[in-house]
Order: structure tokens, then C-alpha cells, then sequence
């Protein structure tokens, strides 16, 4: 008899369970983003994956990078949003959709 014990993936919480894909090079972990992109290929959605949202939703909105991680559908970066609610990037586009502005806010 197998049985199946089902979990619940929060949007406020990071799961414990998910693998980091680089844990040695945690390269925007703790960057401030704000998303400006918009890839027709690609939707963002919250860590649950039960809300998927338009680029336009989140555009002008700052959240500050989790890291990059490995969940069951493909490798994300783990975005807090200023609301707190967790948001996941495909890692193929993350640098197309989004600007860290503290380094760009000088660059003309």
C-alpha cells in the first residue's frame, strides 16, 4: 500500500525542502530588483505557483532576491516582494525582466 502525503507551499514562506542551485556563488541573494520586463515566452506566479501574474502587474515593484533555486518545474529565482509575498522568475529570463536599481539610479 503506498500513500501520498501532500504538502502546503506557502506564498509568505520558503519552503525548507528546496535545493539551492548555487550555494557557493549566491550572486543576487539579498539584492534589491524591481521588475520591468515583460517576456511574452515566460510568466512569473507566486512560489505556490497558484497565481501567475502579468509582467505588468509587478512592473515599478521592488522585491529583494532569495536566491536561486531548484524546484520541482525548473530553476527559479525566489523574489520577495515588498507586500512579502514571494514570487518566482524563471532563472532564463531573470535578467532580462529586472534592474537592481541601487546601481543603476546613477547611470544616465
Amino acid at each position: 500500500m503506498f500513500s501520498c502525503t501532500s504538502y502546503f507551499i506557502s506564498d509568505t514562506d520558503l519552503p525548507e525542502d528546496v535545493k539551492i542551485v548555487s550555494e557557493d556563488y549566491p550572486l543576487y541573494d539579498g539584492k534589491v530588483i524591481r521588475i520591468i520586463g515583460n517576456d511574452r515566452d515566460y510568466t512569473s506566479s507566486s512560489l505556490s505557483g497558484r497565481r501567475q501574474y502579468m509582467w505588468e502587474e509587478l512592473s515599478e515593484k521592488h522585491g529583494t532576491v532569495m536566491g536561486e533555486y531548484e524546484l520541482p518545474d525548473g530553476r527559479y529565482y525566489i523574489v520577495e516582494m515588498d507586500d512579502l509575498l514571494l514570487i518566482k522568475i524563471p532563472s532564463v529570463i531573470f535578467l532580462k525582466v529586472v534592474i537592481f536599481p541601487d546601481e543603476n539610479e546613477y547611470n544616465f
